[in-house]
């Protein structure tokens, strides 16, 4: 998700500081890096994407970022985005009533991925324990997807009363019973893929 932030300088009593001018180096903080690596970014005054935890360059005109900063947001989470200046410690920050509180959501169903793997080593025709997939957005955060997973062995069969198709319910589709059929001699290698 992206959104446009402005950015003000204000001194304690929250008036304006219109003599602060300039390029400043800012950090911006509070989001979270997707499981792929996705990080949160925040545009410097050239429009070029920051990763948060970075200095990102901000031009201020009167107390107010000019151009604007856009801060796009990856990660499923409710967030406090804050504004630093790269001091450590930073002279000036976003106390927490001016910081700016964003929800990220998933986005489309885009593809799966194991939540809850199967066990590596089963009884053959024996039933397996309870595993999951997900139906996931670009960034593996969870979609809200009912779409039908269907999981298909190779190396050996489902079994005649396995459950191998599951609809997703708010993007987690749950195998509780699913069983292969392998013809001995054992041990047997198969492997399973998760398609929708």
């Amino acid at each position: 998700v992206s959104t446009v932030a402005t950015i003000k300088a204000v001194d304690v009593n929250k008036n304006l500081d219109a003599g602060f001018a300039g390029v400043k180096n800012l950090i911006f903080s509070g989001a979270n890096a997707t499981t792929t690596g996705q990080q949160p970014t925040a545009t410097n005054f050239s429009a070029v994407a920051i990763d948060f935890g970075a200095v990102t360059l901000v031009n201020f005109v009167a107390g107010v970022n000019s151009p604007t900063v856009v801060l796009t947001l990856y990660k499923v989470e409710t967030v406090a985005i804050k504004a630093g200046t790269a001091e450590s410690p930073p002279l000036m920050t976003t106390s927490t009533a001016a910081d700016l509180d964003m929800t990220v959501t998933g986005g489309a169903a885009s593809k799966l991925t194991w939540s809850t793997q199967p066990v590596s080593t089963v009884a053959a025709n024996a039933p397996w324990n309870a595993f999951t997939v997900n139906v996931t957005d670009l960034y593996e955060n969870i979609a809200s997807s009912a779409v039908t997973v269907t999981i298909t062995p190779s190396g050996c069969s489902a079994g005649s009363a396995s459950t191998n198709a599951v609809a997703a319910v708010s993007g987690v589709a749950t195998f509780s019973n699913f069983t292969a059929v392998c013809a001995p001699p054992y041990p047997k290698v198969m492997t399973i893929s998760a398609s929708a």
